[in-house]
């Protein structure tokens, strides 16, 4: 897949506001070269991919001599080969897509202005994906936003609205529900109707906060769909009531953790039940990492006997960096994979594969897809092993904050900052310093 970038300016003289978009390739912080659509508005940029019918090797990319457009090809001479004819026409043809594709946006920009609206990146690139598409019903919207996410490979957070759009769907039994018509009744016997399904508090919880953002955003998108007077989720509903408690724990014990050691040492290496002995221990012992994590873990993370890396989730809030300890347990899990792949480069974990997984939803799909098996195992182990819980990838996380806190007295804050979950907002990458890191690595040494 090839992507592109467009620049868009902004410049205020006499209240009119003016913008210009160019095509350039990007360069993303993981060293990625793609073609993308940048949109800049006084200082603030937006991003997203988008298709385009050439390559790489026919653009003309220099950020040090700031050359970032089409590579010129001269026209072709009498007695030039067919060949040289062809690339001729390609060129043209390509600098008449980049011309009309500029021109599609400016004049977005232009609808916007002549509205007597504000240019702003979300509205121009709503209307250019999707310029005939009118959100009239709930389920439009949530289309739109599913739609939206995808295209900035948030691909996790579009799964959760799909699920509350399937959801929905299914207790209403009706593709063209208004806004009007999903009121605060309407929606308590929604939730009514999951609390008898047999969802939990959680998840119940999860799927009425994706409507109330179905709905902010109806608002905001201006289409006429949704009105500020129908609105629900007002401060003395009841909709939300009791959704917002804590949530329980699902850690196990340091003895249950044991018991998947020992387990593990039974079991054929290589087989399915022996891997996911190892991810549950490797995510229990590192801090808790989560499956995604680790499954994008590379052998270029493991640096000085560290393993650095940044969450996934949250990775376009926070850049601060998460350095677990390569404890001797760690070191011998790592040990059984460094024979089956080269070191630079290439994953740890027999999870992704990057000749086949290039794409961010090949990936996103992959991680889901072998996570799910993973939790099958996992869940099958506990029940041989009789654990109190049912064991899945989330558990040791929770078994590693547990254990931390309850069983080695280690200060909440401290292990929030070994989860990711006290990380600072910064533009620049964030590192503990190595004296506070020897803090952490012995405040959980006896895990």
């Amino acid at each position: 897949m090839h992507l592109y970038f467009i620049y868009f300016c902004r410049d205020v003289t006499k209240d009119v506001t003016t913008m210009k978009a160019k095509l350039i390739l990007f360069k993303k912080t993981d060293g990625r070269r793609m073609f993308a659509i940048r949109l800049t508005d006084q200082g603030r940029r937006t991003y997203q991919t988008v298709q385009v019918p050439f390559t790489e090797k026919e653009w003309n990319y220099n950020p040090q001599k700031r050359k970032n457009d089409l590579r010129i090809v001269a026209p072709p001479r009498s007695g030039d080969s067919q060949d040289r004819v062809n690339k001729f026409k390609k060129f043209n043809d390509n600098k008449k897509f980049i011309s009309d594709l500029e021109r599609k946006y400016q004049d977005v920009i232009d609808e916007i202005i002549r509205d007597g609206g504000k240019p702003t990146s979300e509205k121009i690139l709503v209307m250019v994906d999707s310029p005939t598409k009118k959100v009239k019903t709930v389920f439009d919207m949530f289309d739109l936003w599913i739609a939206e996410k995808q295209k900035k490979e948030r691909y996790g957070t579009a799964d959760g609205y799909k699920g509350t759009r399937s959801k929905l769907k299914k207790f209403c039994k009706n593709d063209a529900l208004l806004f009007s018509d999903l009121d605060e009744v309407k929606l308590m016997k929604f939730r009514e109707w999951m609390e008898q399904d047999g969802l939990s508090i959680a998840t119940i919880g999860i799927h009425l906060r994706n409507i109330r953002t179905i709905w902010n955003q109806a608002m905001k998108k201006k289409h006429g769909a949704a009105k500020r007077e129908d609105y629900p989720f007002t401060e003395d509903e009841q909709i939300m009531e009791d959704l917002n408690h804590e949530q329980k724990s699902r850690a196990i014990s340091r003895t249950e953790v044991n018991k998947i050691r020992e387990f593990r040492t039974k079991q054929e290496t290589g087989s399915d039940y022996w891997h996911a002995c190892n991810y549950f221990l490797f995510g229990y012992l590192a801090w808790g990492i989560n499956f995604q994590d680790i499954a994008r873990l590379k052998w270029d993370n493991v640096v000085d006997g560290r393993i650095t890396y940044q969450r996934w989730k949250t990775r376009s809030k926070v850049t601060m960096k998460i350095s677990p300890k390569v404890t001797d347990e760690i070191g011998e899990i790592l040990d059984c994979y460094s024979e089956e792949t080269p070191q630079k480069g290439a994953y740890i974990f027999p999870v992704l594969n990057p000749d086949r997984h290039s794409t961010a939803i090949a990936v996103h799909n992959r991680i889901k897809k072998i996570r799910k098996n993973v939790n099958k195992d996992l869940i099958a182990i506990g029940e041989e092993l009789e654990i109190s819980e049912k064991v899945t990838t989330y558990v040791w996380r929770h078994t590693f904050a547990a254990v931390a806190l309850n069983d080695l007295e280690v200060h909440p804050r401290m292990i929030g900052e070994m989860m990711g979950h006290n990380m600072m907002k910064t533009s620049t990458d964030h590192y503990l310093p190595p004296s506070y890191l020897k803090i952490l690595d012995d405040a959980v040494k006896d895990l």
